[in-house]
């Protein structure tokens, strides 16, 4: 094994280089991994295991889940407009702009026969996600979005609905105790907590898993910057926060999932300024 750096001279308070050097040197594929890796991924590609992860996604039992609107499109926006395209202005949030950024980042886009096992349907999704196995959740944690009661809510992917996790203001004011002090200001309308459901893709990828799913986390933060500019939300990302504190506050186990990063959506008219970072 490679001699890891050395730390570098610190003091208290800068953290260690280590734990992350070791993280990356132990997801690397070698000769001899790629063996074990090899033989798990052929296996992972039987039809009936498929047929298993390919409805691995997570589905809350709520009494009136909220029937999001679908939209045919984003509008007459390009991407190249949209990358281009200055912030837009802070302001409120409506129903319908918060189902078109769920809609068009991380739902289905199109649903067909799984291959091997027709009687299947595979949901392939807005963000790519190596094996199609989409092990991402999103908990949108609603303040002031017109047409939608304030609360924490799960995405519900295949029915294109917000699932109640916890209804009130107090419920989700609890994410604003969750974030570090340092940040910048952000009176957000409404955030999504991204979380990541480790199994479903360590299960076929093992010690690489982590890696794809890391790099599914970057579509997926992009697809939300770019779809909020298209339909005029300000976003943000709000990586500084808590982690078991917010895995406490979504009912998530923190340990097969875990929050992986957070971002923020309009202007909370009647909120005070938090800290995002």
């Amino acid at each position: 094994m490679k001699k890891l750096l050395s730390d570098p001279i610190r003091d208290p308070f800068d953290p260690p280089l280590a734990d992350a050097q070791r993280y990356h040197e132990g997801t690397k594929i070698t000769q001899v991994s790629n063996l074990t890796l090899g033989r798990r991924v052929s296996a992972a590609n039987d039809p009936a295991y498929h047929s298993t992860m390919a409805r691995a996604w997570k589905s809350y039992d709520a009494e009136q889940p909220i029937s999001l609107a679908r939209p045919p499109s984003l509008g007459a926006m390009t991407l190249a407009q949209a990358i281009a395209a200055a912030p837009p202005p802070a302001g409120p949030v409506t129903i319908e702009q918060l189902g078109a950024i769920l809609r068009f980042s991380y739902g289905p886009t199109q649903l067909k026969p799984m291959a091997g096992n027709p009687r299947e349907t595979v949901y392939n999704r807005a963000t790519p996600s190596a094996g199609a196995l989409y092990p991402l959740e999103l908990y949108p944690i609603i303040f002031n979005v017109a047409g939608c009661e304030p609360g924490i809510y799960h995405y519900g992917i295949t029915e294109h609905t917000l699932e109640a996790v916890r209804l009130g203001r107090e419920q989700a004011g609890g994410l604003l105790d969750a974030l570090t002090p340092r940040a910048r200001p952000n009176r957000a309308a409404a955030w999504v907590a991204i979380t990541g459901v480790f199994p479903r893709v360590l299960s076929k990828y093992l010690f690489r898993g982590y890696r794809f799913m890391t790099c599914e986390v970057g579509a997926l933060m992009q697809n939300l910057s770019l779809t909020s500019r298209a339909v005029g939300v300000r976003a943000g990302l709000a990586g500084g926060f808590y982690d078991d504190e917010v895995a406490h506050l979504l009912g998530i186990d923190g340990v097969e999932e875990n929050v992986l990063v957070l971002f923020s959506f309009g202007d909370d008219e009647e909120g005070e300024d938090v800290f995002g970072f």
